[in-house]
């Protein structure tokens, strides 16, 4: 066999084979919060907010973005009970609405608002960059510096719907504490995934994005900032091996003339 013909494409397989082997696996959108899944893009809780009330030391627990050139996947584990939100005392507190923050300044421009149904969750993507959406603080006043909690906008302030999973999880697969509560939804860790078009971020340029969430009381919050750029598809990477192998035929060719 003649190895100095093949040497071409063997370079070339081994470029290609080098480019796919660092391409990463897409998170499953199946509501459980899987840390392999998700590798490096997820964050463990930051820890309590002012007092810390709520019955368990994070209520925030786990965040995860990851994108590329085409998608963007999200996924939040929390103690606190995502479907029907939390009783303190005689108060009741919803769940947050997850924001999102394209160009790295001090506003979020989107954000995901959701409703738990079963094993399923639907989600509203808004701008709120738009005269009729707001932020509504959380609840209480010295709990201002969590940032984003709600959502309040108009239909024309919708870019897109999509779905996406829910799950909830005994305390064995809680990352901070195993609290035991007369309130049952503190036994449960619940996590919210889901997946969009990034072509939706229509304010997006280019650069890292942040997430963050927490709930109507404030007290615990959770940010994952993204990698810089997006990270190229495998698709993409099998295209761009292709043409190397292409280019090395036709450069083999000119060298037999």
């Amino acid at each position: 066999m003649n190895y100095k013909k093949l040497t071409p494409f063997i370079v070339c397989y081994a470029l290609l084979s080098l480019q796919t082997s660092n391409a990463r696996a897409l998170p499953l959108i199946d509501g459980n919060f899987n840390t392999v899944e998700w590798a490096e893009h997820y964050t463990d809780s930051n820890g309590v907010v002012g007092p810390g009330v709520g019955g368990q030391a994070y209520d925030a627990e786990r965040l995860g973005l990851y994108f590329d050139n085409s998608h963007v996947d999200f996924g939040l584990q929390t103690g606190f009970d995502l479907a029907l939100g939390r009783n303190y005392g005689n108060l009741h507190f919803n769940p947050g609405d997850i924001a999102i923050n394209v160009d790295g300044d001090s506003f979020y421009e989107y954000a995901i608002d959701f409703s738990v149904a079963g094993a399923s969750v639907v989600y509203t993507l808004v701008d709120m960059t738009k005269a009729g959406a707001t932020w509504t603080a959380p609840y209480y006043a010295q709990h201002a510096s969590a940032g984003p909690f709600d959502a309040t906008y108009a239909a024309a302030d919708i870019v897109g719907t999509f779905s996406g999973a829910y799950g909830n999880f005994a305390p064995g697969q809680r990352i901070a504490d195993n609290v035991v509560n007369a309130n049952a939804n503190l036994l449960y860790s619940n996590v919210i995934e889901g997946s969009f078009d990034l072509a939706l971020l229509s304010l997006y340029t280019g650069g890292p994005m942040t997430m963050h969430w927490t709930m109507q009381c404030g007290n615990d919050v959770i940010t994952r900032t993204s990698e810089q750029t997006p990270v190229p598809e495998p698709a993409t990477m099998f295209l761009f091996g292709t043409g190397l192998v292409g280019f090395a035929g036709l450069a083999r060719k000119k060298i037999m003339k």
